[in-house]
């Protein structure tokens, strides 16, 4: 019971969109937020004496935004929130708990600001109906940010944290891609791997097939496509919009500025931004001295 247990919560899971970029996705969580407070008027919400409800229900989201990233910032200082490349179950839904709580203390000071102040606010009961109501609501934009990543859970597509992962050494490694479709999935040899772009809610996967490029589009984010491929050493995320295959780079050109990449077999350009130069000429470093 315990080692299944342990497995569910070490099934390896794509950090939320709002791990990856707090700013971007603290507004996103607002926004939904106060779409759904204004369409739904959940658990009794209402209006402050000094505002309408419209108007107290944007202070309030505001804030939500506030804390929320503050939040996020804050849990990317501790140690088990701090590496993305290795984030799990557990990580993703005691995350999201976290910084819904932090947000729901944060919503009942802010209400010292809004709300009437010959109120009492100072007693448990409003501190934990501001935590309680903010962890509910709070579900909402959470949940749909998660959705897409949900099929991952699903048996055939569960990879444990600390399972021991295939060897990816052999030239006859296939490449399995899951699509955010449920029946649409993407398979190729992994030397044939050249790069791939992100085109907009897809991702183009440029493969050799049969001495000439082929290009294959799938439905995902690129985000997710390099959450896949991160057990490839060689695949190297080089810029927001492009993940290559180092074994096909044929020369590059540039600097710690950025580089462009020179890929076997096409015209193609491929570039990597400044701040993956770095990490690049490390792994450049490394292939040359194996």
């Amino acid at each position: 019971m315990n080692s299944r247990f342990q497995n569910i919560v070490n099934i390896k899971f794509p950090p939320n969109y709002f791990f990856l970029r707090p700013g971007a996705g603290s507004l996103i969580i607002g926004v939904i937020t106060y779409l759904f407070v204004l369409i739904y008027r959940p658990l009794g919400t209402k209006a402050s004496m000094h505002f309408g409800f419209e108007i107290t229900m944007a202070f309030y989201c505001l804030a939500v935004v506030l804390f929320v990233y503050l939040s996020i910032i804050l849990l990317r200082l501790i140690p088990f929130f701090n590496d993305l490349a290795r984030w799990t179950l557990l990580k993703e839904v005691s995350g999201i708990f976290l910084i819904l709580f932090f947000s729901g203390v944060g919503v009942y000071f802010t209400g010292f600001l809004i709300e009437d102040a010959s109120v009492n606010r100072w007693n448990f009961s409003t501190f934990s109906d501001s935590v309680i109501r903010t962890l509910v609501v709070g579900m909402v934009p959470f949940g749909i940010l998660s959705l897409r990543n949900f099929q991952l859970l699903l048996p055939g597509q569960r990879v444990v944290l600390g399972a021991t992962p295939h060897s990816v050494s052999s030239q006859e490694d296939e490449i399995e891609i899951h699509s955010s479709l449920k029946k649409e999935h993407l398979n190729f040899p992994l030397p044939n791997f050249l790069f791939a772009e992100s085109e907009g809610n897809y991702v183009a996967f440029h493969i050799l097939s049969d001495n000439r490029i082929v290009k294959k589009v799938i439905r995902n984010s690129i985000n997710n496509i390099q959450w896949q491929l991160e057990k490839y050493p060689n695949l190297f995320r080089s810029h927001r919009g492009f993940i290559v295959n180092l074994n096909r780079i044929r020369k590059h050109q540039g600097n710690s500025s950025g580089y462009r990449l020179f890929l076997d077999g096409t015209d193609v350009v491929v570039p990597v931004s400044r701040q993956n130069a770095e990490k690049f000429e490390s792994l450049m470093a490394l292939k040359s001295q194996s």
